[in-house]
């Protein structure tokens, strides 16, 4: 890695993550759900069935009711994206759907 990611420090990634949000909400997109606290992480496994839900729900919709993910990874990444993971690094061959970790989560109904 170099260039960009070289110059990028704690301060300007917060700085960006603030900007992002306040974009979000202006377009009346869905921002980064919030971290799960211990007492949360106990219904994690509700909690990720109705994120599963949505997300699918939202393929659906961008592509209709045959939509289906390209492959597991996609999904995979989709989904760390949606769980708030940093520094999240994602190598799929071009037309495998990497824009999706970035368009669906958007589009999810819980936040």
């Amino acid at each position: 890695m170099g260039g960009l990611t070289r110059s990028l420090t704690p301060e300007s990634i917060d700085i960006f993550r603030g900007v992002s949000d306040k974009w979000q909400r202006w377009y009346n997109l869905v921002s980064r759900i919030p971290s799960l606290s211990k007492e949360v992480k106990a219904k994690d496994d509700e909690m990720t069935v109705s994120v599963e839900e949505d997300i699918q729900g939202a393929l659906v919709k961008m592509y209709g009711a045959s939509a289906k993910w390209k492959s597991e990874e996609q999904k995979q990444a989709v989904m760390a994206t949606v769980e708030g993971v940093n520094e999240l690094f994602i190598i799929l061959p071009t037309g495998a759907g990497k824009s999706l970790t970035f368009m669906l989560p958007t589009m999810q109904k819980h936040a």
